[in-house]
């Protein structure tokens, strides 16, 4: 009779060690954070504009007057633009990325985020204001009532809805949007971009709607286009960290 109750209480002793098991080993099993993450940059390559640098000739009649029209297409230095693709996956990994499961996503759906700050609080995350933006446009140096100021540019107001981490932000919620071209031409349906802002580390984060395999500006097919800004009196380029949300 004790052999059974000193072996009931060992295999109740077990019991307990194995469920104690399982709870530890499912604590560090998780899914991938839902905030947006840094992406491994697969490929890039960098247009030069096709317009030309070369002088336009003119040699009219001595003694005369010539009235004459210029039309000049010349590279915006205080902007510069991201085009491309998103591809990847869903996973559930642990603490060290080996994985459960994954889930390769056929339909790409989130933003391309983009911003000068090498860090950013998701949880901090609001739309950006009239301030933010003159405090940009002033860290740029943008002059002031040129009509390429970040709040100049970003003129619109509408904007599919859309979620940054658990931060949901209703259409037209924001008030510094644009949509870049397709095809050639304005667009107001596809492509769209919104200033928003880390309240935490005061960045100013472009943020761009992913348009699943859509025709864009030059009607190849992207994911995303987005322009950022650049300070044109500086020999050097400003850069910025991307992070990339999918779901």
């Amino acid at each position: 009779m004790s052999t059974n109750k000193n072996l009931t209480k060992i295999r109740s002793q077990l019991l307990s060690a194995l469920v104690l098991c399982l709870i530890v080993g499912f604590g560090f099993l998780m899914f991938t954070s839902a905030d947006p993450v840094g992406p491994r940059l697969i490929y890039n390559a960098t247009e030069q504009p096709g317009m030309t640098t070369s002088p336009r000739l003119l040699n009219h009649t001595k003694g005369r007057i010539t009235t004459v029209r210029f039309n000049v297409t010349q590279p915006n230095e205080d902007w510069k633009g991201y085009v491309g693709n998103v591809t990847g996956k869903l996973t559930l990994d642990d603490a060290q990325n080996y994985t459960l499961f994954d889930w390769t996503f056929t339909t790409t759906e989130g933003e391309v985020y983009a911003t000068r700050g090498n860090q950013v609080s998701w949880t901090s995350i609001v739309c950006a204001n009239a301030t933010h933006v003159a405090a940009e446009d002033t860290a740029l140096n943008h002059v002031a009532s040129q009509s390429d100021q970040i709040n100049e540019t970003f003129a619109n107001t509408t904007h599919p809805d859309f979620y940054t981490g658990d931060t949901y932000f209703a259409a037209n919620e924001c008030n510094f949007t644009l949509y870049t071209y397709v095809n050639d031409s304005a667009s107001s349906t596809d492509f769209s971009e919104v200033l928003l802002y880390d309240t935490t580390n005061s960045n100013l984060i472009y943020t761009a709607i992913i348009s699943d395999s859509t025709k864009g500006f030059d009607n190849k097919y992207y994911d995303f286009q987005m322009i950022v800004s650049e300070d044109s009196s500086l020999q050097t380029n400003i850069g910025y960290y991307f992070y990339v949300e999918v779901g």
